[in-house]
């Protein structure tokens, strides 16, 4: 699966780079807000006193004129099992504390289910039952954490996923 995040597309591609077919999400692209840029200023000038930068005024300077784009990517991750399900990271809106989206799409492009992935968790492996991801504590150290995948009555359309 490729894609550039400018479009919500995603084009399969088999061994010997033939087009297979092309996967559309549907995910609108978040402008990039004025609220966007100050918040990002204001963390690259925290990092700089926490870093004890001298020129403050010059890392201000650099991110207040920094050419921001004017929207940001329409998915940050893609993510397939071994059966061929897509799972689709809408890309997550930066300084806003919502659980991550995700698209699940079967293999023939159907959207079977979208789920809400908790922030502190990235999810680095999907399976048919269960999701594997990294969590990081306010040290930086990293643990790996598995969630089974909750299902609609036992059938296919995933409703969430839950520790064991």
């Amino acid at each position: 699966m490729v894609g550039t995040g400018e479009t919500s597309e995603l084009v399969r591609y088999d061994a010997d780079g033939n087009v297979l077919d092309t996967l559309e999400f549907g995910e609108a692209r978040i402008a990039v807000s004025r609220a966007h840029m100050d918040a990002r200023v204001h963390e690259r000038i925290q990092r700089a006193e926490r870093q004890g930068r001298p020129d403050i005024a010059g890392t201000r300077s650099y991110w207040e004129e920094y050419p921001y784009p004017s929207h940001f990517p329409a998915f940050s991750e893609v993510l397939v099992t071994p059966a061929g399900f897509v799972w689709v990271q809408r890309f997550p809106e930066p300084y806003v504390e919502h659980p991550f989206q995700w698209k699940v799409f079967t293999p023939d492009g159907t959207l079977a289910a979208t789920v809400a992935v908790p922030r502190h968790l990235e999810l680095t492996w999907v399976g048919e039952t269960h999701v594997a991801g990294i969590v990081t504590d306010e040290l930086g150290v990293q643990t790996v954490e598995v969630r089974r995948i909750v299902r609609e009555s036992g059938a296919q359309p995933i409703r969430s996923i839950r520790r064991d």
